[in-house]
């Protein structure tokens, strides 16, 4: 549970980060963007349901912000 605590906290922090090179950025949007049926025990549905989040509201507000965001 921690794992999957730390992948979601990570993720979601590292797309606003602009060390962060624009390679790993796609691959955090892909995971945000997977399907929600999707079978893996770290995909972000998955993720969020441990927690009792609602994947669809965050990555909706995640989204919203990251097109609102400063590329500077």
């Amino acid at each position: 549970m921690m794992l999957h605590r730390r992948l979601l906290h990570k993720s979601l922090r590292a797309l606003f980060d602009s060390r962060v090179c624009a390679t790993t950025r796609v691959e955090i949007l892909d995971w945000l963007l997977s399907p929600k049926d999707c079978s893996n025990a770290f995909s972000y549905h998955a993720c969020c349901a441990l927690f009792g989040l609602d994947s669809e509201v965050i990555r909706d507000r995640v989204l919203e912000r990251y097109r609102r965001r400063d590329p500077r």
